[in-house]
């Protein structure tokens, strides 16, 4: 497939990883902690690995998904308490269907509507969210989406990276998207200064034979690189932005007075690079994982791995913190850094 030239921009670190940096191999360094070396000791697998590197994912029998997982409210929605078991909520839920953003390819048949909502209707009750029935109303609407977030072909383009935007507000959410957006035109900016120096480093180099010292650290004068390596958060999720996606999407609405529209509340949205797998085999996972973030306060997407069992079974299960190599059971949930303006995406 032909990407656009912002994806292959995007997507040049990731050849790096192969020669020993954080990109992609950054699974296997994050397991290279305490917990790992803990693990490996009680003889029990460690929750990463990296020896799937070296078989693709199409042939694996049950490969890990990397899986981002972000939910951000609005500022009505932040104000809104999360139900508890004392106190659930009470929701309608209707299917907004597939959805496909970029170039279409087949995705492989996705489970049947009822198996999906009952995956569903479970992950929503582990969060004290019930569907409504006679003796309770419903004061929510869930809606939920399921489909493939794609690059576009080269031959398209992507004006303005409006695109590579909306991807990155789906994989990473919205200040994931707008850092990438200040990112982009700062690497404008660099991109003329490089055309106008005279050569591909945008410094002045000794000699035909002998590069500047500042080579080696060219990409600390790169704004998409700097961006890219603040944090192995950042590295992961651009990693995804390299890689058609398959994501879900299930929004609440508050359902207020009769004959007013449902207001929006709150959007959780999980990805996962669709390499190697179908829409159909990873449909179910992506629902199951969301049980840990309906309607949960986030300042950051977590980033999990979860295996796909293609026999059928759906593994879940509580997200791992993987730079300290903990669970979450250990660690308190993020709280939002202020209320979070309306956004469809």
């Amino acid at each position: 497939m032909n990407t656009s030239p912002i994806m292959r921009r995007l997507g040049a670190g990731c050849v790096l990883a192969f020669l020993g940096l954080p990109l992609l191999a950054s699974a296997g360094v994050a397991a290279a902690g305490d917990g790992a070396k803990e693990a490996a000791a009680a003889g029990k697998k460690p929750h990463h690995s990296i020896g799937w590197y070296l078989l693709p994912k199409a042939f694996q029998r049950n490969p890990d998904l990397d899986i981002s997982a972000i939910t951000e409210f609005t500022a009505l929605g932040s104000k809104v308490k999360h139900p508890t078991a004392a106190e659930p909520a009470y929701y309608v839920a209707s299917s907004g269907g597939e959805h496909t953003t970029g170039d279409a390819y087949p995705t492989g048949t996705v489970p049947k509507l009822p198996l999906i909502e009952e995956t569903l209707h479970n992950a929503l009750a582990s969060q004290h969210y019930l569907p409504a029935s006679s003796g309770h109303p419903a004061t929510y609407l869930i809606v939920y989406n399921w489909g493939s977030l794609n690059m576009v072909d080269a031959d398209i383009g992507d004006p303005g990276y409006s695109h590579a935007l909306v991807r990155a507000a789906v994989i990473g959410g919205k200040k994931f998207a707008k850092d990438l957006q200040e990112a982009l035109k700062e690497e404008v900016l660099y991109s003329t200064s490089v055309s106008i120096s005279g050569n591909s480093w945008g410094v002045q180099m000794e000699g035909v034979n002998s590069p500047s010292p500042l080579q080696t650290f060219s990409w600390a004068f790169d704004p998409i690189e700097r961006f890219r390596r603040r944090d192995l958060s950042t590295e992961r999720l651009m990693a995804m932005m390299t890689d058609d996606c398959f994501f879900i999407a299930v929004s609440a609405y508050g359902i207020t007075a009769r004959g007013k529209p449902p207001v929006l509340l709150w959007r959780t949205k999980l990805t996962t690079s669709s390499v190697g797998v179908s829409l159909g085999e990873t449909v179910l996972t992506l629902f199951n994982n969301g049980a840990d973030y309906f309607g949960r306060q986030m300042s950051e997407p977590d980033l999990l791995t979860r295996t796909l069992h293609r026999d059928g079974r759906v593994e879940v299960g509580t997200p791992v913190v993987e730079e300290l190599g903990v669970s979450t059971k250990d660690v308190d949930r993020p709280t939002p850094k202020g209320d979070q303006p309306k956004n469809e995406h």
